[in-house]
């Protein structure tokens, strides 16, 4: 709930927001967003069907939701949403979601943000 609502929160900020799958549930952004259904019935764009025939819900609006790409798009305005370890060491999150024991379990990080580290290296 924390991570959708705090996705709406800024998105007018960002061209796109990247949902990994560590993070997935795009019905939960949808049902804690308040997402209107007719719109939702006219964005949502499906998954190509993997070795079992089976797809998901690809991306909606600007929300995609897919496992984080090897190569990070550092020149768009993207927030990235993923379990802390997929990201690089170093990188600060503009946001963090903790489980109840206080243990991380998301991040939400900007590309300026993973800009950042790729530069120093």
């Amino acid at each position: 709930k924390e991570v959708a609502l705090e996705a709406q929160k800024r998105e007018s900020f960002y061209d796109t927001i990247w949902v990994s799958k560590s993070a997935w549930g795009w019905i939960n952004f949808v049902f804690f967003q308040k997402y209107d259904p007719q719109i939702l019935q006219k964005e949502i764009v499906l998954s190509a069907k993997n070795e079992y025939g089976l797809g998901w819900v690809y991306r909606y609006g600007k929300y995609y939701f897919d496992n984080l790409p090897r190569t990070f798009y550092l020149s768009k305005n993207i927030l990235y949403i993923a379990a802390p370890e997929e990201f690089p060491k170093g990188v600060k999150p503009l946001h963090t979601v903790y489980y109840p024991d206080k243990s991380e379990a998301f991040y939400m990080v900007e590309s300026a943000a993973l800009k950042e580290i790729y530069e120093k290296k």
